[in-house]
């Protein structure tokens, strides 16, 4: 395991390099949510206290460095940014390490540059809603590149073929197996009423922004049997990660403290850790979260 003050340093020297390339104001606030997130001690994943699964903390930070400008390039479509995204990780660090990050964020950050005339919720549907075949190929070439762990042939909407249909419907027949596939198939319906629930319980309980992507992270995988670890070891095992999210969940309701938690939270990372599990697509959501919690507060 790295030392603190040494994962301190390499946050610091990532900030530094940041924000000395002058970022926009919705590029910071993804930077500020993947920062976060892995600040966050979340058990199976990787953050500052430890990384796993053959990634790190700089692994992340890097990816997020990459994809920041891409990611928020208001001159770029959804497929577009989802594509350069990919493109911008795989330069940067060689490997997956956000394809998840970059389907539900894109979006989200398309949504924040309208006019916000209907909610952020509504305005993210319909970027969803209006993705046409064209743009949807552009993200299937980016989930081909990618190339997640655990992704099977589909009898229909097959990624490794050409797009047939916009994105929404597509996702739409991928709901029920995939966490990610269902917030496009129900406008981010968990995303804004699980994960920014969970968000407005943890500031009324004055909870810091660590604890509080802890939080989020716990209620999203205490919920909802992780669809990475279902895709690579069978639902039974993501259920079984879910019974055992949901006690953890619950102390932290509890004890509003992940310090007060922090052996305990160590020991579950260093066995679902040993175990390979990985549940990649709560952290996913829970940047996801952060993002759009920052989009609103900066509308509001």
């Amino acid at each position: 395991m790295l030392t603190d003050s040494f994962q301190e340093s390499i946050f610091d020297d990532w900030n530094d390099r940041f924000f000395q390339a002058d970022p926009s104001l919705l590029a910071t606030h993804y930077w500020k949510a993947c920062q976060v997130e892995l600040l966050a001690l979340k058990p199976g994943n990787v953050h500052r206290y430890a990384g796993g699964h053959g990634m790190t903390v700089d692994h992340f930070l890097a990816s997020a460095y990459a994809t920041a400008p891409k990611l928020t390039d208001s001159m770029l479509s959804l497929g577009e940014r989802v594509l350069q995204s990919v493109i911008a990780t795989h330069d940067a660090v060689g490997m997956n390490t956000n394809l998840g990050v970059i389907l539900l964020c894109a979006p989200l950050a398309i949504a924040a540059e309208k006019t916000p005339v209907v909610s952020l919720q509504q305005t993210v549907d319909d970027v969803i809603r209006e993705t046409d075949v064209q743009e949807t190929e552009l993200i299937f070439q980016a989930i081909r590149m990618a190339a997640p762990s655990g992704l099977s042939t589909a009898k229909v909407n097959d990624v490794r073929k050409l797009a047939r249909q916009g994105i929404y419907a597509i996702m739409k027949s991928a709901e029920s197996k995939d966490m990610i596939a269902r917030q496009y198939a129900t406008g981010f319906t968990d995303v804004f009423e699980v994960g920014l629930n969970e968000v407005d319980e943890g500031v009324a309980q004055n909870l810091n922004q660590r604890d509080l992507a802890v939080r989020i992270y716990l209620g999203f995988l205490s919920r909802f049997p992780d669809t990475h670890i279902a895709r690579q070891f069978g639902r039974a095992t993501a259920e079984d990660i879910r019974s055992e999210a949901n006690s953890l969940y619950a102390e932290l309701c509890k004890l509003n403290s992940t310090q007060l938690m922090h052996d305990r939270l160590m020991d579950y990372d260093a066995n679902w850790k040993s175990r390979e599990v990985n549940p990649g697509t709560s952290a996913d959501l829970t940047v996801a979260t952060l993002f759009a919690y920052q989009i609103k507060n900066a509308v509001n």
